[in-house]
């Protein structure tokens, strides 16, 4: 769920003030602010749908609550700068003295969750504005009715992908599938009702935002993962897939070791050697891509020779085909009793025998393009 931090106020002891909660129906209309909330929890989330969990009394001073009837699933909890809502499995809980509503909810793009999605096996552009029929986006939306495309990354834009197929729910689509077909995070914007996707990629402006124990950390739990720390990474997928035609040293592995050099393990001599080798094979990596693109061109035509050459001078190939016919013709001339007759059949043997020198010459032609 997208949010704008600086939009967040603040009291003056430097606290996020409480957000004031509204009911509203499932179309947005307004029922009225939830008086007595506590226990109010946000659990905000970038990538998948955020929490919201609060208690509210049934009587206050008193007098009953009075929007305490009107709060139960399937309705709308409306926050100015943390997000909406949408109540899921209230609870009540009751002793004879004191009455209380337990209300937990998820951010709007969770009632997604049940919608299915069913995409055919194919190739698909991720987005495009200018024509946005048949697209994954303009696809996917067609089951959320309601929501429309907001920012999509310049990136991503006629950016194509191949599906074995999709039937599964619309939400888990649009958070973990397209994101990894793509190399994309999807985020609801659930003020607007939009659907924005940014390339992994993408370079955004750094902010100056601060997180201390005074604002909106309450706090902070580092553990370094040492096992997890390598110096050489060798990618691979499925069919013998691998880096070998984008790496510029020629090999399947990737090399850094910017962690024991920002450390002072390695010297400064050796660090220098290192960073200038890295730098030159990052100069080089368009110029390698270029060759390797040469080189399965000139492969795709050898191969396309070798198909033509296999016409002609391979089993059941053009060559073949002639040798035979001559061979036919010479026995009918062998058995022909008139002069007219061995005239004609020595016609057709003569034509045969240039058509047979024509095609060897061919072969021969075709064989010095293949060397």
């Amino acid at each position: 769920m997208f949010l704008d931090y600086s939009k967040l106020p603040f009291d003056k002891d430097n606290i996020p003030e409480k957000p004031a909660l509204v009911l509203k129906t499932l179309d947005g209309k307004t029922i009225g602010p939830i008086p007595g909330v506590y226990n109010l929890k946000l659990n905000i989330k970038f990538a998948e749908p955020s929490e919201i969990r609060f208690d509210v009394p049934a009587y206050l001073d008193g007098e009953p609550n009075p929007l305490y009837e009107a709060i139960s699933g399937h309705k709308q909890v409306y926050t100015e700068h943390y997000g909406v809502f949408e109540t899921m499995n209230p609870s009540t809980e009751a002793d004879g003295i004191r009455e209380v509503k337990h209300v937990k909810g998820y951010s709007l793009e969770k009632t997604l969750k049940s919608k299915k999605f069913f995409l055919e096996e194919g190739t698909y552009d991720f987005w495009n504005p200018a024509s946005p029929k048949d697209t994954v986006l303009e696809l996917a939306l067609k089951s959320a009715p309601g929501w429309r495309v907001g920012y999509v990354s310049p990136a991503l834009i006629g950016k194509y992908r191949t599906f074995d197929g999709y039937n599964d729910y619309l939400l888990s689509f649009l958070y973990n599938h397209a994101p990894q077909k793509y190399n994309c995070v999807i985020v609801f914007d659930v003020y607007q009702k939009t659907v924005n996707a940014y390339d992994a990629e993408e370079e955004l402006e750094n902010l100056p935002i601060y997180l201390d124990f005074d604002n909106l950390v309450k706090s902070v739990d580092i553990e370094e993962v040492s096992d997890e720390l390598v110096t050489a990474l060798r990618p691979y997928g499925a069919d013998e897939l691998s880096i070998l035609n984008v790496n510029p040293t020629g090999s399947p592995w990737l090399y850094d070791l910017s962690f024991f050099l920002e450390n002072g393990d390695i010297g400064a001599g050796l660090g220098k050697k290192w960073e200038a080798w890295q730098s030159k094979a990052l100069a080089r990596r368009e110029y390698y891509r270029g060759l390797t693109a040469l080189e399965a061109s000139a492969t795709a035509q050898l191969l396309a020779a070798k198909a033509k050459l296999n016409d002609l001078n391979g089993p059941e190939g053009e060559l073949d085909s002639l040798l035979a016919q001559q061979s036919i013709t010479i026995q009918t001339l062998a058995k022909e009793k008139t002069q007219a007759g061995k005239d004609s059949q020595q016609k057709l043997l003569d034509d045969i025998n240039r058509q047979i020198a024509g095609v060897k010459q061919s072969i021969q032609q075709q064989e010095r393009n293949i060397e």
